[in-house]
């Protein structure tokens, strides 16, 4: 699960920071009119599964701790997107990116809960 919040990460931050990430879609119209109507959600929506990522990931750093650097991740990235040609920083974006780091903790608290516990049971003589 580490290395799969490490691909993620990333590859966002590599989205997140490029001059034209819908160059990627290699102009293909409807990929590029549908990015266009879903922008709004897809920072919410990348922020949610980075939280998923990094939170169960259980990495051996305090949640707390992991929650406050997404959130400067969020911000240092929106940020500098103002250096990169082409792209501007934005309060919306920063204010989805934030909410998905939150729906994201709800999410990943629910799934601890839901899989069953991974410590080892007593052996029972």
């Amino acid at each position: 699960m580490r290395t799969c919040c490490l691909a993620y990460g990333s590859l966002l931050t590599a989205a997140l920071l490029g001059q034209n990430p819908l160059g990627w879609l290699h102009g293909q119209p409807t990929l590029v009119q549908t990015y266009r109507f879903t922008e709004p959600l897809m920072h919410f929506g990348c922020f949610v599964m980075l939280t998923l990522a990094c939170l169960l990931a259980r990495w051996a750093v305090p949640r707390r701790i992991t929650l406050m650097l997404l959130a400067i991740y969020a911000m240092a990235t929106e940020l500098l997107q103002g250096l990169v040609p082409g792209r501007t920083p934005e309060v919306a974006d920063l204010l989805q990116n934030l909410g998905g780091i939150g729906v994201g903790l709800v999410l990943a608290w629910a799934v601890s809960k839901a899989l069953p516990n991974r410590r080892p049971q007593p052996a029972v003589s």
